[in-house]
């Protein structure tokens, strides 16, 4: 357990999410945001799809909340690809995003999938 995922709020029978739980191995968390932190400010230059959602997210956001969900992003990889004991591979093509809000019209998550 690394503890990024978000404590759940239920209160007058709405679910939000709240602060980001502080669980699990302090270390593992501390390299995985710092990894983000520097993905985060690399990502000024790329047009992949996983920037361009990364970069979207912190324009909508804020920059330490892109921060801890590629953080998670991350975790969950690293963990799929170790629990299953296989190597990491590309999911879809996806196509060059140079403008944010054209490819935020095209999906929600800010990534422009190749059809």
């Amino acid at each position: 357990m690394v503890g990024f995922y978000a404590e759940t709020i239920f209160s007058s029978g709405k679910n939000r999410l709240g602060w980001i739980s502080k669980r699990g191995d302090k270390y593992m968390r501390m390299l995985l945001i710092h990894g983000a932190r520097a993905t985060l400010n690399a990502t000024k230059n790329k047009e992949d799809g996983r920037s361009c959602w990364v970069k979207s997210l912190a324009t909508r956001r804020n920059k330490n909340i892109a921060t801890v969900a590629l953080a998670n992003k991350n975790a969950r990889i690293a963990w799929s690809i170790l629990s299953r004991d296989e190597s990491y591979r590309k999911v879809v093509q996806r196509l060059p995003c140079s403008d944010s809000k054209s490819c935020l019209a095209k999906g929600s998550t800010g990534s422009c999938v190749a059809s």
